[in-house]
């Protein structure tokens, strides 16, 4: 289980300096720990529930699949972004 702490430690640090950065309000800052935890929480239920079968070879899920979502919501700039609800749409497409 520490792993996935780790996981979500240094991805929820990636999103808080990445929207420091670009300049994004204080309200996108609480977007941060749930989008990464709805993240980790989906990654999780794929792992379990999609397990890979001679047909479905290519259910394979790793963290780099969990990494790959994370940046690409990390893609998204102020100017793209003006409410914390189109972040979360964006989540939902990435």
């Amino acid at each position: 289980m520490a792993g996935w702490v780790g996981a979500r430690t240094l991805e929820q640090l990636v999103l808080d300096l990445r929207w420091v950065g670009v300049g994004f309000s204080e309200e996108f800052e609480l977007c941060v720990e749930p989008i990464v935890d709805a993240t980790l929480t989906l990654y999780k239920e794929a792992i379990k529930s999609l397990l890979p079968t001679p047909s479905k070879s290519h259910y394979l899920f790793n963290l780099r699949d969990f990494s790959r979502v994370i940046q690409g919501v990390t893609l998204s700039t102020p100017g793209t972004i003006d409410f914390p609800a189109d972040l979360k749409r964006l989540w939902v497409r990435a």
